[in-house]
């Protein structure tokens, strides 16, 4: 296949992916020479299939047309557990109010905080839900109102030999101060069966296909956060990051190292109590943390990561990427490490921001 079909190819399919948060793979078709093409976009990259001769097979031409145009919503790589607004009508979907089913129970989206934009890979989304069927325990004037409560929902697509890392990692850590609490977690069932990327690999040849196995899952956690980026003033950003720091103490404590301090891991929650809200710093994301090897700071060396080194690469500690410069093999990680890696998010957003989400 011609270099710059592909590029073009790439480069709809991360479009696709962009615009529809919904989608759990993409389908493309190219013709080039009298040869058609299909290729399979998901979360563990691309699969190219043989070509077919318009000309010479065109039973198989019309087949693959007629299957494309009369296939399934959830065929097409469209994600059948999640319903979003602006959907167009042809697709006939169900329901209107946006929502996502986490296990038994769908939740009501508000609206996305985040979405990685990429092709291969977790994909992590973040959705910020309501669930109108829980009710805080909160008194006014002796009457017990109804106040949905909220959440955020963690829609991933984790390599499966970690797929329930994060989740065993936030049970351990529960009780801290400064860490999002787990309230539910689901792999992902599409038509009864688990959303995993291996079924849409299963006729390559042996040998073939390299990519790693991926598993959709989503997670439910609480409280919900806004980016640390959005302080109020300059007080209030040192001390959120102080109690990230602190709460990753905490962590560190427990014998886990996070092993992703960035940017967009350290959040603002809003406390409520008698005395009046306070905003306080919040640490996400344990995809990446990993037990701490006993005696030692450092983490223990983990053999099922198909990447040789983890973190965000604008704030890895300059001692992790000067090894794996030089030596093309990652370094252990330390605690020292992360608390670097706490020094630079500070350092980019007094660098990089006017103010409150005020980016220069």
């Amino acid at each position: 296949m011609r270099p710059e079909l592909l590029d073009t190819l790439y480069a709809k399919a991360y479009a696709v992916y962009k615009a529809q948060l919904n989608r759990r793979f993409v389908f493309a078709l190219s013709i080039t020479d009298f040869l058609l093409r299909i290729t399979l976009f998901d979360r563990s990259g691309a699969v190219h299939s043989l070509p077919y001769h318009i000309h010479k097979m065109p039973v198989v031409f019309m087949g693959i047309l007629s299957g494309s145009v009369y296939l399934s919503i959830t065929n097409l790589g469209y994600d059948p557990t999640v319903v979003l607004p602006k959907i167009p009508r042809h697709l006939m979907l169900p329901q209107t109010i946006p929502s996502i089913k986490v296990g038994d129970k769908t939740y009501r989206i508000i609206k996305p905080i985040f979405a990685r934009a990429a092709i291969r890979g977790r994909a992590t989304m973040c959705w910020h839900v309501q669930d109108p069927d829980t009710c805080n325990d909160i008194v006014i004037r002796g009457k017990r109102p109804k106040h949905p409560r909220f959440y955020v929902v963690k829609d991933t697509w984790c390599i499966a030999a970690r797929s329930s890392v994060e989740e065993e990692i936030l049970e351990m850590l529960k009780d801290i101060r400064g860490v999002l609490k787990l309230v539910k977690s689901w792999d992902v069932q599409v038509s009864g069966c688990p959303d995993t990327t291996g079924p849409r690999r299963k006729t390559l040849p042996p040998g073939t296909n390299v990519a790693e196995l991926r598993i959709h899952r989503r997670l439910v956690m609480e409280p919900y956060a806004i980016p640390i980026t959005y302080f109020s003033r300059q007080m209030e950003l040192l001390e959120c990051i102080i109690d990230a720091i602190n709460a990753h103490r905490e962590i560190v404590s427990r014998g886990i190292l996070h092993c992703d301090i960035s940017l967009n891991n350290i959040m603002i929650y809003f406390e409520y109590t008698v005395n009046g809200i306070f905003a306080r710093g919040l640490l996400i994301d344990y995809d990446y943390a990993t037990k701490i090897s006993k005696g030692t700071d450092r983490a223990v060396k983990r053999q099922d990561l198909t990447v040789s080194r983890s973190g965000t690469l604008m704030f890895m500690a300059s001692g992790i990427l000067l090894q794996y410069s030089e030596h093309g093999i990652p370094r252990e990680q330390t605690v020292a490490h992360d608390l670097e890696s706490f020094v630079y998010v500070f350092i980019y957003i007094c660098m990089m921001y006017n103010g409150p989400g005020d980016k220069l």
